[in-house]
């Protein structure tokens, strides 16, 4: 569950009050009984708005809009409350507060493209914003730890830069307030607000909405580009079926004569059988290897349709080709039982 919060014009502008505030609040929201984890955050994921600034590490020179970073202010348990997993070092404590060494927690994606794969103690120069409570200038944070990319503005866009600020150090006058609860999360709704209400009274709340439904408007294409697909892919396997079941009867009409010459010297049924499953799927087999190619070349178009599958992924190629092979077996099933309890005589007698 989300919520906007927003300190009062009349509450102490500076840094360590407006996170000591929030750091009340998260203790207070913490208690309730269903609350797993709270924290702050200046922004939610995929939310749409985007704070950016021009970064660079320690010791190169500044290249103004080249190296550009999304920031968050966030408190030391965001990374539990979204589970964002930690690849290295250590998340915000405590003991990162105003006044002590500048620190920061940044994605893989910048440990990628800035320190070849080594950055923990490492400085990265973070420029001045003049939105933060009282302002501040250039300095030099340390990064002491590496999470993992997240998705920024779209479920496709999960390889940006990203750095995170200790809410201790660079507290902001409007957060957003999660909580990740045991059920539902809009069930305890009201008693978060009034906990906040407790201990800030003047801080005002939006309405509590869960993360999904904040961003579900970033959504809505994709699901609905993928109910389309979907629609169309289930006509195309019926389609298919119904073809092989097509193919696999006129198969066994024009062979039967030779079905009942087969069957009048001894074979057996699971021969018949197994005559009309190979003419119904061999060609099955010739078109999946034609169609995994089309799809490893066209899938470089299709990701932004098919979250979290890479373009080659080999478990989702298989899964798919034995479907496909499933399929093509349960039409040509029919016709091959038909033909394999078919008369001999009766067929050779007609032919």
């Amino acid at each position: 569950m989300t919520n906007f919060l927003a300190l009062p014009a009349s509450s102490d502008g500076t840094r360590s009050a407006g996170a000591g505030l929030y750091a009340r609040i998260r203790e207070r929201v913490s208690a309730l009984p269903g609350v797993r984890v709270v924290a702050t955050a200046s922004r939610l994921p995929m939310f749409g708005v985007t704070i950016s600034m021009d970064v660079h590490p320690e010791g190169e020179p500044e290249r103004r809009h080249e190296h550009v970073a999304s920031m968050d202010v966030i408190s030391g348990d965001y990374f539990r409350a979204m589970e964002i997993p930690r690849r290295a070092g250590r998340i915000f404590t405590p003991y990162d507060r105003d006044g002590s060494t500048p620190v920061v927690i940044v994605s893989e994606s910048i440990v990628t493209r800035y320190f070849a794969g080594k950055a923990l103690g490492k400085r990265i120069i973070i420029p001045e914003f003049k939105f933060n409570i009282d302002g501040g200038k250039d300095i030099a944070a340390e990064i002491v730890g590496v999470v993992g990319n997240v998705c920024v503005n779209s479920v496709v866009d999960c390889q940006a830069e990203h750095i995170y600020l200790p809410e201790q150090q660079n507290a902001l006058r409007m957060e957003n307030l999660l909580v990740r609860t045991e059920g539902d999360p809009i069930g305890i709704a009201k008693a978060v607000r009034h906990a906040v209400y407790l201990e800030a009274p003047a801080v005002p709340l939006d309405d509590p909405q869960t993360l999904e439904e904040r961003t579900a408007y970033l959504t809505d294409g994709p699901k609905r580009a993928m109910w389309l697909l979907g629609v169309f892919a289930g006509l195309a396997v019926m389609l298919a079926a119904v073809g092989i079941y097509g193919v696999s009867a006129y198969l066994a009409t024009q062979r039967s004569h030779e079905i009942g010459i087969r069957m009048a010297l001894g074979a057996k049924f699971g021969d018949i059988a197994g005559l009309i499953y190979r003419g119904a799927l061999l060609p099955s087999a010739a078109g999946l290897g034609i169609g995994v190619g089309a799809a490893l070349w066209l899938t470089r178009w299709l990701k932004s349709l098919i979250f979290g599958v890479r373009a080659g992924d080999l478990r989702t190629l298989t899964l798919a080709v034995l479907a496909l092979l499933g399929i093509s077996v349960l039409a040509a099933t029919g016709p091959a039982i038909r033909a394999a309890r078919s008369d001999p005589a009766k067929v050779l007698r007609r032919e």
